[in-house]
C-alpha cells in the first residue's frame, strides 16, 4: 500500500509528477523549504525529492 503525497505552493513546480518514494525523504525536503539545516544522521535524502522544488 502506498500513500499519496501532494505538494502545492511557491516552493514546488506546477503540474509535476514523481514516482513512488519512501516517506523518510519528506523530512529533509521540509527542512530545505524552511531553510533549516538537514541533520547528517537521518536516513532521508533530499536528492530524491529535490527535483520537485523550483
Amino acid at each position: 500500500m502506498h500513500g499519496i503525497f501532494y505538494a502545492n505552493g511557491p516552493s514546488f513546480k506546477s503540474d509535476y509528477e514523481i514516482g513512488s518514494f519512501k516517506n523518510i525523504h519528506i523530512y529533509p525536503l521540509v527542512c530545505e523549504i524552511l531553510g533549516l539545516e538537514i541533520p547528517k544522521d537521518i536516513d532521508g535524502d533530499l536528492n530524491v525529492l529535490k527535483k520537485t522544488l523550483n
